[in-house]
């Protein structure tokens, strides 16, 4: 007995969820209706998947990539990493710098805690760029210094269910 595959194409429209667009059992056919979602849709490619079953919908979402002014950031922010301060006092280091730089930031403090290991910073202190990226030289210091601990800037969406946050800002700078 032959087994018949089926191929569903499924379309991600935001709120209103994941529906099938198209279907077959042919893979070259089945390409070709994803093509034509593609072009229909007036939806991001990756909002569209090619799937035998909805269990493949379950996608990471992308990690979000550091531009080079994130990097020229991280760079120049690192010399305070030698420093003999504990995570409030470089948080005002960086906010300093930033705010002489007329970079928008807030500086904020709340707790950290570690999804895995169940570790709780608190109270922790940070810095939060406009475009959502975090500044935070001293999360290793409490965590331990390791690969798996962010550190430096970094956004907090690369670091799915590994940190929880409960935070407030306490200080608002605006370039």
């Amino acid at each position: 007995m032959k087994t018949i595959k089926r191929f569903i194409v499924w379309v991600n429209y935001g709120l209103e969820g994941w529906s099938i667009f198209g279907s077959s059992d042919d893979w070259d056919e089945a390409v070709s209706i994803r093509s034509e979602a593609i072009d229909e849709c007036n939806i991001d490619e990756e909002d569209i998947i090619l799937a035998e079953n909805k269990n493949e919908l379950v996608v990471k979402p992308a990690a979000k990539q550091m531009t080079e002014w994130h990097r020229e950031l991280e760079a120049v922010l690192m010399t305070l990493d030698d420093c003999q301060m504990e995570c409030d006092g470089m948080t005002w280091a960086v906010s300093h710098l930033l705010n002489e730089a007329g970079v928008p930031h807030d500086c904020m403090y709340g707790f950290v805690r570690n999804e895995q290991t169940k570790d709780i910073v608190t109270p922790h202190f940070w810095v939060v760029l406009d475009d959502g990226w975090l500044v935070d030289l001293r999360l290793r210091m409490w965590l331990g210094d390791h690969d798996n601990i962010p550190h430096g800037v970094f956004h907090p969406d690369n670091e799915p269910g590994l940190f929880s946050t409960r935070e407030t800002r306490f200080k608002t700078i605006k370039g």
